[in-house]
Parts: C-alpha cells; sequence; structure tokens
C-alpha cells in the first residue's frame, strides 16, 4: 500500500489519475475511485465496493463470473455493510478469478473527501484487511492520496509496520524539484504554442506558484478561456493574474499537517491562490460597479459552492427561481474554477474545479472582499427555505397518477417517464437535501445570530407547512424515486439541526 498526502492543490489527483492511466495502458489497473464531497455517489463509502466490483468485471471474465454467482446468492449485499459488501462483492470473486493480471493496482484518491472521518478510517482498514485475505500471487497494490487529516495519518501510522510500505509528504518534496515540473508545465502551455507569456513572465508564475499545482493549473485554465481566443486577449488576462502578485507576500512553504479549512487567516502557501481567485472573480464583474450583478453573482455562486449534488446549470435556475440561462451566464467568465457546459445544460451538470475554491469563498479571513463571501450557514438557511418551498407548492398525493392500489414500483412499466414528467430534477433535490441544508443552517450547534430574523421565521413556517401537509407526500415520493431508506435519517438529521430559534415557532415535533 502506498500512501500520499499533501495540502490542498499541491497536485494529488494528477498524480492519482496519472498513475491509473499509466496502470491501465499496462494492463493492470483493476479499479479506481476518487472521492469527491460535491457528488453523493463519490463521497458515500456503500458506494466504493459496488463501483470497484463493476470496474473489475468488466476487466476480468472469470471475476464476472464469479461475482454473478455472489449477487445471486446474496442478492440484498448491496445493501449490507461494508465489510459484508467487500467479502462477497470483492475478495471471494477475486480470490478464485483465474484470468487476473498480477500486479493488480487499485487506485483511491481524496481519502478524506469520503463521508466523515469515521468512514474513511472503516474504508482504509478494510483496505488494508482486504490486501491480507487476497492471495499473493495477485500481488495486489493500493496507491492512496488524502490530504494530511490528522484521523487518517493516525490510522496509516498503525499499518506501517503490516501493510503500508510507502508514504509521502507531498507538500515536503524540496521546492526546486516541484518549480521545475510547475515550470515546465506552464512553459508547455503558455510558451510553446503561442507565445503567450515571456519567459520572464513564467518565472514569476513559478514563484507564485511556490508549490502549489493549483494555482499553476489556474492560470493556464483562465488564460486558456475558449471565450477568448485572440493572442492579446489572452495576454491581457495573462496580466490580470500577474498584477495580483503584489497583493500578497510569497513566504516559505507551510509544512503544518492540517488541512486546508483549518488553517486560518490565508495561511502562507495559498496567499497567492487567494489573490488570484479575487482577481479571477473580479474580472466576471465589469469594471464600474454593479450592485444587481454583484447580488446574482453570490447567489449564485453561493448557491454553487453549497450544494450537496451537484445539478446542471437549468436544474439551478429552477431551484433558484432564476430565469433561462440565466446560471450559465452568470458564470460564463468562470471557466477556470467552475466547470460550466456550453452545450446540453438540461443534462451536463455543473463541476467545481479543486475543493480549495469553495474553501476560499467561504472563509472570511481568505475572502476578503465582500462581494464574493459567502456565509455557508446563511447560504444554507436559504437553501432549507427554498428546497422546502418546492415541496411545500409541488408534492402532491399519488404524484405519479398511478393510483392507490398497492404496486411495487416494479409493476409500474412505465414509472421512470411518470417521474419525469412529474417530479422534475429540481424537486427532487428539495426531497433529497432539505434536511441537510437545515442542519447546516447553524455553526458548530449554535444559534446563527446573523441569520435573518425574517428567514428563521420564514423557516419555520415552511416547516410547519411541510410537516402538516406534505409530510405524506414526500415519503411517498422518495419510496417511488427509490430513496426511501434515506426517510429516517433526513427526519434525524432535521430534528437534530433545528436552528433553536426557530422551536418556539414550531407546531410539532420532529420524530427523534
Amino acid at each position: 500500500m502506498w500512501y500520499l498526502y499533501g495540502l490542498a492543490g499541491t497536485g494529488k489527483s494528477t498524480i492519482a489519475a496519472t498513475i491509473a492511466r499509466y496502470c491501465a495502458e499496462g494492463g493492470n489497473l483493476g479499479a479506481t475511485f476518487f472521492f469527491a464531497r460535491d457528488y453523493t455517489d463519490r463521497r458515500d463509502a456503500v458506494h466504493v465496493f459496488p463501483t470497484i466490483a463493476y470496474q473489475l468485471a468488466c476487466l476480468i471474465p472469470s471475476f464476472q463470473d464469479e461475482l454473478v454467482k455472489a449477487v445471486e446468492a446474496n442478492p440484498g449485499v448491496y445493501r449490507s455493510g461494508l465489510l459484508e459488501q467487500l467479502k462477497k462483492l470483492i475478495i471471494e470473486p477475486l480470490r478464485d478469478a483465474i484470468d487476473a493480471p498480477s500486479p493488480l493496482v487499485f487506485v483511491f484518491d481524496a481519502l478524506d473527501e469520503c463521508g466523515d472521518a469515521s468512514d474513511a478510517q472503516e474504508l482504509l482498514k478494510l483496505l488494508a484487511f482486504a490486501m491480507k485475505q487476497l492471495p499473493s500471487r495477485l500481488r495486489i497494490r493500493v496507491f492512496i492520496t488524502s490530504r494530511p487529516e490528522a484521523s487518517l495519518q493516525t490510522a496509516f501510522s498503525s499499518f506501517i509496520t503490516r501493510t503500508v510500505s510507502h508514504v509521502a509528504e507531498l507538500h515536503n518534496i524540496e521546492d526546486h524539484i516541484v518549480q521545475a515540473d510547475i515550470r515546465l508545465y506552464l512553459r508547455a502551455h503558455l510558451r510553446v504554442p503561442q507565445k503567450i507569456a515571456t519567459d520572464d513572465e513564467i518565472e514569476r508564475l513559478v514563484k507564485m506558484a511556490r508549490t502549489l499545482f493549483i494555482v499553476a493549473s489556474t492560470v493556464v485554465k483562465f488564460v486558456e478561456d475558449s471565450f477568448y481566443t485572440g493572442l492579446k486577449e489572452r495576454k491581457g488576462r495573462l496580466k490580470v493574474l500577474l498584477s495580483a502578485e503584489d497583493s500578497y507576500a510569497a513566504p516559505r512553504m507551510c509544512t503544518k499537517n492540517v488541512g486546508l479549512e483549518e488553517m486560518e487567516g490565508g495561511p502562507p502557501p495559498y496567499r497567492a491562490l487567494d489573490a488570484m481567485y479575487l482577481a479571477i472573480l473580479s474580472k466576471a464583474l465589469p469594471e464600474e460597479r454593479n450592485p444587481y450583478l454583484e447580488g446574482r453573482l453570490r447567489s449564485v455562486l453561493g448557491a454553487v459552492v453549497t450544494l450537496f449534488d451537484m445539478i446542471t446549470p437549468a436544474t439551478l435556475e429552477a431551484l433558484l427561481g432564476l430565469e433561462t440561462d440565466t446560471a450559465s451566464g452568470t458564470l460564463q467568465r468562470l471557466h477556470s474554477v467552475i466547470t460550466v457546459p456550453e452545450h446540453a445544460p438540461d443534462s451536463t451538470p455543473l463541476r467545481l474545479i479543486h475543493p480549495s475554491f469553495p474553501n476560499f469563498l467561504t472563509t472570511s479571513s481568505r475572502c476578503t472582499d465582500t462581494r464574493f463571501f459567502v456565509d455557508s450557514a446563511a447560504q444554507h438557511s436559504r437553501l432549507a427555505l427554498i428546497c422546502l418551498n418546492h415541496m411545500n407548492k409541488l408534492l402532491e398525493r399519488d404524484i405519479c397518477n398511478i393510483g392507490f392500489l398497492p404496486t411495487l414500483n416494479s409493476e409500474v412499466k412505465d414509472l421512470e417517464a411518470r417521474l419525469q414528467n412529474a417530479v422534475p430534477l429540481h424537486l427532487r433535490y428539495s426531497c433529497y437535501h432539505w434536511a441537510s441544508h437545515l442542519a447546516l443552517s447553524k455553526p458548530g450547534g449554535a444559534v446563527k445570530a446573523e441569520v435573518d430574523k425574517a428567514v428563521a421565521s420564514e423557516l419555520a413556517h415552511a416547516l410547519n407547512t411541510f410537516v402538516c401537509t406534505k409530510l405524506l407526500c414526500w415519503l411517498e415520493t422518495l419510496s417511488l424515486l427509490s430513496r426511501l431508506d434515506a426517510a429516517i435519517l433526513l427526519l434525524r438529521s432535521a430534528e437534530q439541526g433545528l436552528l433553536v430559534g426557530l422551536r418556539n415557532d414550531l407546531d410539532f415535533q420532529l420524530p427523534s
């Protein structure tokens, strides 16, 4: 097992993707799982082993045969605990696979973004367990990356003598080695094709980046934005970023083993990145102050960085009650930090390019321009209210017009078509995540004084309406969407997460 950890933006995901591609070309890649906090199916540990099993089945015919037998013998295994999933979906079929390549490499990126700390630690222990259970002929190799979270480092420390043979701190590699790679990357994009940057400007960018690959990557994405194709335009955009050089001091690299979110006050290695993000955001607005456009940008950005799932621009517009193309238009000049689909806005989701961007926006000591700062607790309150209002307006009994006779979902032949017509994507998002937004409407269990009293009153009213008139409709809709298993967890989350200030306005008590 090889464990690579480093601060956000140091290039861990790039290395993981490169290793995966190299192993795939050699026929030795067993499976990959790239965790991402912005996507439910990529942050929930319950999806890991089924995903790995699917990839192994595509690679190894005999494994596929054994997996089919295992699933037929244990049809409910996908709803089992992680250990049972690992045994039935991975270990037992792979142990009997006769044509598996050797060595067999598994790549896991951003383990720290898997659920909470306990989920990541459990996965780590299970991976170590699997390596001991599988036959040595397979020569299993596991490559894992994460930020330097204390809980994960402690867990890895307990495996070093038994399983982990290599541990590397990416952010502690000598500066000149990392900067040589960054220099090559910048020259390949900004110097060789169009000569956008001079040699001196390349060196200034290298100095700005220090050992953060994300700085170099963001520079390239900003300068090479497809919206700006002329050489003069791109040189102008480069100068915008270089002008941010004066707004920070670039001190020595910080090596403290903490996550980015724990580094208060814009830590030294991120000052250049913060200045760059502010320059990019400022460039997205007209030079002359426009409070309306500033408010719209902050509203859209606030939603994007606090959503629990990345959704399409069209779905975001429906969720926020915006006109068609408003979201895409608002984010049009932010392609260097957010992937905005130019085509098929109804089917392609928005994507945050790097987690350092939402961390920056939601940290007041780093995002020092009030035009862009996102108060995450207030934003979650707003989204909780939006979700409740959508459910109160759109949910109804027998929403798919199936009739009230007891019927299994599998017996409704056109259920998916009915759901597409009756339960639009923004309503689905509301059904799935209203309680999670409500739970995060307050920081650390304390009442957030800044949450507007009017919003709190609206939340209390919307919640009363939902529980008194729409709760059964919500449960029925979750059942039709095959998500009924999440209902109890969502209700408990809502109960535990209610703002103290709301309780006096409620006429009910959620089940605990």
